[in-house]
């Protein structure tokens, strides 16, 4: 049995209002839906109400016990579209008052309608395709297309290029950070440790700017600067790996389109949106779910954002285009070298490190606030 909710997100800017729903849990089990429309810790939701100790609060496939004071287990929010069990160790029936959000906007321009939590208490938008770079005109745009990428073209590397580019070196934001090579155009491979913030440290804080998203107004992302931001690197490991979801199910490799490449699911992914086949599996096969155009749009709709294996640059080389993608974070490993997460054929990993030198893609996002 599921209680239905309106799906809705929280965007950047919205106008939001405070609301109340009053539910009243029986002794034992009370089926309740999300109180609300938008995701919501549900320990914030309750507001005063305390629960008495050995309560449980559970959805379809996974559930939190209130133990010494806290809740324990692998579930801590509500989610539009699911419905959710509250078992009550009280004798005597008792009124909970929730505090919820009404959400009067969609995402922000530029962003997948779909939130991530990317740790516990940040949630974030992902942008609507991989980022992309025109140097003859000094313009930065997303990709029509979660599954688009430039490929081979990556190779055609001046400051005059009429084309466009998708796999930067690490900090080539266009920003002079002060070491050699800052440009989106740039292509030395003698030393990683030329790129990006001189020294160790990552492309946060004084060295933001570094960060493409952040320093640059992206044309078809609202084309304001200190919007987006690339994800650090436990940000990363946190999306694939730790964070608790409403179906439990945070990534799975596919073909979408024809394009091989990694999809990632919302906070809020309902299961029966489409059957994902070897979902949450690293060493699972892109042919694991073959999905059409028509069927993306079905994801994309619900908030799926998809990673596609858009290859690398060594130089003005370029490699393992449709095979194998690779993403910047914006973390440093050392002076020469950069976390990523890599998208491999029989493997897939979220903490791997690379030469900043390389072209990688990259994916930013924006908050919601």
């Amino acid at each position: 049995m599921i209680l239905l909710c309106l799906l809705a997100m929280m965007a950047v800017g919205m106008s939001v209002k405070a609301q109340e729903v009053t539910i009243t849990l029986m002794p034992g089990w009370t089926w309740i839906s999300c109180p609300g429309t938008d995701t919501l810790d549900f320990a914030t939701a309750m507001g005063t109400f305390t629960p008495a100790e050995g309560d449980v609060f559970q959805s379809q496939i996974t559930n939190a016990v209130y133990t010494n004071g806290q809740w324990r287990g692998t579930i801590s929010r509500f989610y539009p579209g699911y419905g959710f069990k509250y078992k009550s160790n009280r004798t005597e029936p008792v009124t909970v008052t929730f505090n919820t959000h009404v959400s009067q906007s969609d995402a922000p321009t530029g962003a997948i309608d779909g939130v991530f939590s990317v740790n516990d208490s940040t949630q974030v938008y992902f942008s609507q395709g991989n980022l992309q770079y025109q140097a003859s005109t000094n313009t930065w745009r997303f990709a029509e297309h979660q599954w688009d990428y430039v490929g081979s073209d990556n190779g055609n590397l001046s400051s005059t290029y009429s084309g466009w580019i998708d796999l930067f070196g690490w900090g080539t934001s266009g920003w002079d950070s002060g070491n050699t090579y800052f440009h989106p155009w740039d292509y030395n491979n003698s030393s990683g440790s030329q790129y990006g913030r001189p020294g160790q440290g990552g492309l946060t804080g004084s060295y933001a700017h570094a960060d493409w998203g952040y320093y640059n107004p992206i044309s078809n992302g609202g084309n304001t600067t200190h919007t987006w931001r690339t994800l650090l690197m436990e940000e990363w490991d946190y999306v694939f790996n730790t964070r608790s979801t409403a179906s439990g199910i945070r990534y799975a490799k596919a073909q979408v389109n024809g394009v091989n490449g990694i999809i990632l699911l919302p906070d809020d992914w309902n299961a029966a949106t489409y059957n994902l086949n070897d979902t949450n599996t690293d060493n699972a096969a892109y042919s694991s779910n073959a999905i059409s155009a028509t069927e993306w749009n079905t994801l994309e709709n619900a908030g799926a954002v998809f990673l596609p294996a858009a290859g690398y640059r060594f130089g003005t080389s370029v490699g393992d285009v449709g095979s194998c993608g690779y993403y910047w974070s914006a973390s440093y490993f050392n002076s020469s070298y950069a976390y990523l997460i890599s998208i491999k054929a029989a493997s897939f990993s979220s903490s791997n490190a690379s030469n900043r030198s390389y072209g990688r893609s990259v994916r930013v996002v924006c908050p919601v606030e």
